[in-house]
């Protein structure tokens, strides 16, 4: 069974329980089925509490009444309004399993390395460092790559760093996991408390690196894939368009780019960034500039 199908089978066995409001679940679901954005089990108190505070910007009484107007055709700002709010700080690996089946599936098979080379990614913005290990998981299985990539997982947050180094993390935190790669990828360290595996670790480089305000800065330059979730939604028009920038730059020709399923990248066709559609998830990939252009 793949990501994606294990995520729908547990949307669909209603993880949250039966004692859920019916209206919280039709939330969850709609999120699942619009962006591929799923709550666990463990995290649904965030869900209601993110509803209920957008419902009182709203003026919306009832959670019932909020559910519809998700459901309706015209929801994609609210959607977005939700999901950011969401995301701020939600920290688990496989998040947005539906852009992970778009990379595994068509983006990393369509990589042809030469055989010097290794794959290279960078994960952006790097949160507790779930992203970056997450997209370590995923390379490392990939059976043509052969061990030969590296992930560069950037922030410009020290603490942040010094946690994602570490790479500990709480049961909760690995809830979506796929079992086989838990056990193959993490070791208990403590009771509900897992280190990821020093095999694993080997492939990541973490880096002090800035997409926002004056202290902006060029990433690894040379990637294949890049990932920037949750971040340039909270940036202002003009942060977000230079950071789009500074992503661009350091993709190879024909690497992807993947953002949050609710953010919406500025400037991106300047840098030569095409928008690409994927079942249920989309990425810009990065095209050759023209013979003329300058």
């Amino acid at each position: 069974m793949n990501m994606t199908e294990m995520c729908a089978e547990s949307a669909a066995a209603g993880l949250f329980g039966p004692s859920l409001d019916a209206a919280v679940v039709r939330v969850r679901d709609t999120l699942y089925q619009t962006s591929g954005f799923f709550m666990p089990t463990a995290h649904w108190p965030r869900l209601q509490e993110s509803c209920e505070r957008r419902m009182q910007a709203l003026g919306i009484a009832s959670l019932r009444e909020y559910s519809a107007r998700l459901a309706s055709a015209s929801a994609g700002e609210e959607l977005g309004h939700l999901l950011g709010q969401l995301s701020a700080g939600e920290r688990f690996f496989f998040r947005y399993p539906q852009q992970l089946e778009a990379l595994r599936r068509i983006v990393l098979p369509a990589l042809r390395l030469q055989p010097e080379r290794e794959a290279a990614a960078n994960v952006a913005c790097i949160g507790g460092g779930e992203d970056a290990y997450t997209l370590a998981l995923i390379l490392a299985e990939q059976a043509a790559l052969d061990g030969r990539f590296h992930v560069y997982a950037c922030d410009a947050d020290p603490a942040r760093l010094a946690a994602a180094r570490r790479g500990v993390f709480a049961a909760a935190a690995l809830s979506q996991t796929p079992p086989h790669l838990r056990a193959k990828y993490f070791r208990a360290i403590a009771p509900e408390t897992f280190a990821v595996t020093p095999a694993l670790k080997q492939h990541l480089t973490f880096c002090n690196a800035s997409l926002a305000g004056p202290a902006a800065a060029l990433l690894e330059m040379g990637m294949d894939v890049i990932f920037c979730r949750d971040l340039i939604a909270r940036l202002d028009p003009l942060q977000r368009r230079r950071a789009v920038g500074l992503l661009a730059a350091s993709l190879n020709s024909h690497g992807y780019l993947f953002f949050s399923p609710f953010e919406s990248p500025m400037g991106a066709e300047l840098h030569h960034l095409r928008l690409i559609h994927f079942p249920a998830a989309t990425a810009y990939r990065k095209v050759p500039a023209p013979a003329n252009w300058s």
